[in-house]
């Protein structure tokens, strides 16, 4: 395709901007953003031995299996995959390009990558859930606080604002 003169580059740049900033559409840098990391721990699960140091590796990208977007970035990894796959398959069948062992291999290795994802994202509901309880929890000691505060508001005895203040 032909270049894209920069005037409308930086027309659709600060159109996104706006649309970023008044909430209509997320970032598109902090997806990307995202969707590296995602690549990068999956690169890491898939380094170790089944199993070992899972939390560790998970714990330092709480904040990714906690984002808006996790969910969307898994179920389109997911897709890239059985595409991948049906493709290999396309391929070997009409082309000759990949062998039966070359389709065996990467389904082998989508198939742990899909035992990754599945592991992070039941990490990423017990990190919901340890998030709730510590969103009640502060819940229960902001309303706590509140209702000191009405009571001594309520409190006859302090008529000024510097006796109430004690």
């Amino acid at each position: 395709g032909k270049p894209i003169p920069d005037k409308q580059v930086y027309t659709l740049q600060s159109i996104v901007k706006e649309a970023v900033e008044i909430g209509l559409i997320p970032d598109p840098e902090v997806i990307e953003q995202d969707r590296a990391r995602l690549s990068i721990v999956l690169r890491e699960l898939n380094a170790l031995p089944s199993g070992d140091m899972f939390e560790e590796i998970a714990s330092n990208f709480n904040d990714l299996l906690l984002s808006d977007h996790f969910i969307d970035l898994v179920k389109e990894r997911l897709r890239d995959m059985a595409d991948r796959d049906l493709d290999a398959r396309r391929k070997r069948d009409v082309s000759g390009e990949y062998t039966e062992e070359d389709v065996l291999e990467m389904e082998k290795c989508h198939e742990r990558e899909r035992e990754d994802l599945s592991r992070l994202i039941s990490y990423a509901q017990l990190l919901l859930k340890e998030v709730r309880a510590l969103g009640a929890e502060l819940e229960a000691s902001q309303l706590e606080i509140v209702r000191s505060i009405c009571q001594v508001a309520m409190d006859p005895k302090h008529t000024t604002e510097e006796e109430t203040a004690m």
